[in-house]
């Protein structure tokens, strides 16, 4: 849900109300910010072990310092947050470490003291945990925070936090529970997968495995070739194992892989900024015909009938 929003406010009354907003939520800061900054702020589950937040702001000047508070207690748990930013920011943390990279996973320790310096437009994606919530030690998942860029599953758990952060409002009570219970899960498998003990890395990627598979598919769906042979040479598994990871759904790997295309290309028809012919190429048809087939096979309508439908 939305919490704050400073876009259509006067500058000096919207950056004072997000300097408001932002202690509400993070706890008393040193904050800095430009008279001219404006930003939004959306929040889903903020339970005192677990929310997710996205966070937008255009700044001349951002400027955050944050010391975690005199004592832990079960207000203040022992907490960290990954951040993925969904635009382009240019950050320094206390450390002096300066970022300009879009695509990266950011970790903050709430127990420790940080400072943050926000330049221009940026749109941040933040999960705050508590580390009891992941079933982790403090100091095993500390230990993991500089190594994550060098994890298997970094991009994969940037991707999938940027994109929950776009459709959680979309998503009923339920599915948004079930959808974070999943994102600890990844994230406990994140800061794993570069453990530096070995049997702590496999375990890792063996129970993100199906994400990673799930990952793959989303990448890869434009490409004819992608078929479940494909899929498990890239995950280094037979095809017998594909066919049991994924046993619990209605379809078969390559009926689920058809589904995925076909949802994909009914979306672009509903736009109606591509020809049917091209929509078939897009997502991996052989043909128009082939398209047409399956496409009524699985909707009870030609594409162009489909399309006359939407008009």
């Amino acid at each position: 849900m939305m919490l704050l929003d400073t876009t259509l406010l006067e500058p000096e009354e919207g950056s004072e109300l997000l300097r408001q907003g932002l202690d509400a939520v993070r706890g008393p800061a040193l904050i800095e910010i430009a008279a001219d900054a404006c930003g939004r702020l959306h929040q889903w589950s903020d339970h005192p072990d677990l929310s997710l937040r996205r966070f937008t702001l255009d700044t001349r000047q951002f400027h955050f310092v944050r010391r975690p508070p005199p004592r832990l207690s079960e207000s203040n748990p022992e907490i960290f947050s990954l951040s993925a930013n969904v635009g382009g920011f240019l950050l320094t943390d206390s450390r002096g470490n300066r970022t300009a990279e879009n695509r990266l996973l950011r970790v903050l320790d709430h127990t420790a003291e940080y400072g943050i310096d926000y330049v221009g437009r940026s749109d941040t994606a933040v999960l705050e945990v508590q580390y009891d919530r992941l079933g982790l030690r403090p100091d095993v998942a500390r230990t993991a925070f500089a190594d994550l860029q060098a994890s298997p599953l970094h991009d994969l758990f940037y991707r999938h936090l940027r994109d929950l952060s776009v459709v959680a409002d979309q998503l009923d009570e339920t599915a948004l529970v079930n959808s974070l219970a999943g994102t600890v899960s990844l994230a406990r498998s994140l800061l794993l997968s570069v453990s530096q003990r070995d049997s702590d890395r496999r375990g890792a990627l063996a129970q993100s495995l199906v994400a990673r598979i799930e990952d793959y598919v989303g990448r890869h769906l434009s490409e004819a070739d992608l078929t479940p042979a494909r899929i498990a040479v890239a995950h280094h598994i037979s095809v017998r194992h594909l066919y049991v990871l994924l046993a619990d759904r209605a379809e078969t790997p390559a009926e689920w892989i058809m589904l995925q295309r076909l949802v994909a290309a009914r979306r672009d028809l509903a736009s109606g900024d591509l020809a049917i012919s091209a929509v078939a190429q897009r997502w991996g048809f052989a043909d128009h015909s082939h398209f047409t087939r399956r496409f009524k096979f699985a909707y009870g309508v030609t594409p162009s009938e489909y399309q006359r439908s939407l008009r």
